[in-house]
Parts: C-alpha cells; sequence; structure tokens
C-alpha cells in the first residue's frame, strides 16, 4: 500500500469513519464509494464517501481506508463499466474490506465477500 494514491476524498471518508467510531453513532459506518463518469457529481456528498472516476485504475490507489468501514462498502455505479464496478470491488477487498455490495440497479447487484469471511451477511 505504500507508494500508492488513495482515492479522490480518502481524507475526509478517512476523518468521518473515524469519528463516527469514536463517538458511538449507531449505522453510520458504511463507506460510499461512487464509481464512474459521474463520480465527481458526488464530490459533496456528506457522508463517508470516497470516489472511483472511470479513467483511474481502481487496483493502483489504496483502498485502506475501507479498514475503518462497517461492512459493507457500497460501490454505487454513475455510469461506470461493470469492469470498473468489479476492479473497485476488488480493491476494497484486497485493502481491507470484509465485504463489498455493488449497487446497480436494476436487480443487477453484487455482493463481494473477503476469503476470511466466512458469512455474507453484516
Amino acid at each position: 500500500m505504500a507508494g500508492r494514491t488513495q482515492p479522490p476524498y480518502s481524507r475526509t471518508a478517512r476523518l468521518r469513519l473515524s469519528e463516527y467510531t469514536r463517538n458511538k453513532v449507531p449505522a453510520h459506518g458504511t463507506l460510499f464509494v461512487h464509481c464512474g463518469r459521474a463520480a465527481w457529481d458526488w464530490k459533496d456528498d456528506t457522508r463517508a464517501a470516497l470516489l472511483s472516476p472511470e479513467h483511474d485504475d481502481p487496483a493502483l490507489l489504496d483502498w485502506s481506508v475501507c479498514q475503518l468501514a462497517t461492512p459493507p462498502v457500497l460501490v454505487i455505479n454513475r455510469n461506470a463499466s461493470d469492469a470498473h464496478l468489479e476492479a473497485t470491488a476488488r480493491a476494497c477487498l484486497r485493502d481491507g474490506a470484509a465485504r463489498v455490495l455493488v449497487l446497480q440497479p436494476p436487480a443487477r447487484s453484487a455482493l463481494f465477500v473477503a476469503k476470511e469471511v466466512t458469512h455474507g451477511a453484516s
């Protein structure tokens, strides 16, 4: 992970997730990842959120902020390709997410689970 760039808004998301944990704010540990060409339209998300613009290769980024999230990490399709959504989910798992739910309406959502996690429910 050393030397890799973090996704846009990682610092803000890390601060928000740490604050939620420190203050024991219930139901606020979810990390939202906006993917695709329209990801920048969501840059002002007030939740713990990152961007995964489609022109960036998610595998080259440091997604370690996912370690702070309460499962699952939610990857939201903002006009992203299926390949980009899957690459983002796999990069999040690689860097510490236990579960990643890719939200792709209509009815094409997918749950990715880390190898160490034996149950898909959070």
